[in-house]
């Protein structure tokens, strides 16, 4: 883009809002990708995007000439084990709706990465989010086709451009 490091977030969202003040104070730039023009990130973030989480070409065209990309996981193998109760619940069945069709699963993220270009994947917004997973898990699913570095994000995280 402009020389300066790129970082690619997919999610519009409080985090990508956050991110825009110290990014401009270090001098890196930030693409986000929203699903919809009021998201807060699309308020404060020059190159902001609209298009799905899910959605390989968006998130292509987001990433292009980015180091990092910055993307939200869900472990899908943990939400399929739902016990019987949460089966019928009608808000667990939303949820994991919610989950599906706006979040990307923890078997797919490497590819997207891959497909995207990028050199670096931060795992972020993690379901579960709990810590229940240890940060292998998520470093050894995200990395199916993947062959950059898979980044498990926790607070106060700090990378090198």
């Amino acid at each position: 883009m402009d020389g300066f490091p790129v970082v690619a977030i997919v999610g519009g969202g409080q985090l990508a809002r956050m991110c825009q003040p110290p990014a401009v104070a270090m001098s890196v730039t930030l693409s986000v990708l929203a699903e919809r023009e009021d998201e807060s990130a699309v308020l404060v973030v020059p190159d902001s995007r609209l298009g799905a989480p899910d959605d390989l070409d968006a998130i292509r065209r987001l990433a292009a000439g980015a180091d990092v990309l910055v993307h939200e996981v869900f472990d899908d193998v943990a939400l399929g084990q739902r016990d019987e109760d949460e089966r019928d619940d009608w808000e667990a069945g939303q949820r994991e709706h919610h989950l599906r069709t706006s979040h990307t699963p923890l078997s797919r993220v490497g590819e997207v990465a891959a497909a995207a270009g990028v050199g670096r994947l931060v795992l972020t917004h993690f379901i579960p989010g709990d810590d229940a997973l240890p940060d292998d898990v998520w470093v050894k699913g995200a990395g199916a086709g993947f062959d950059g570095e898979v980044v498990v994000g926790h607070d106060l995280l700090e990378l090198a451009l």
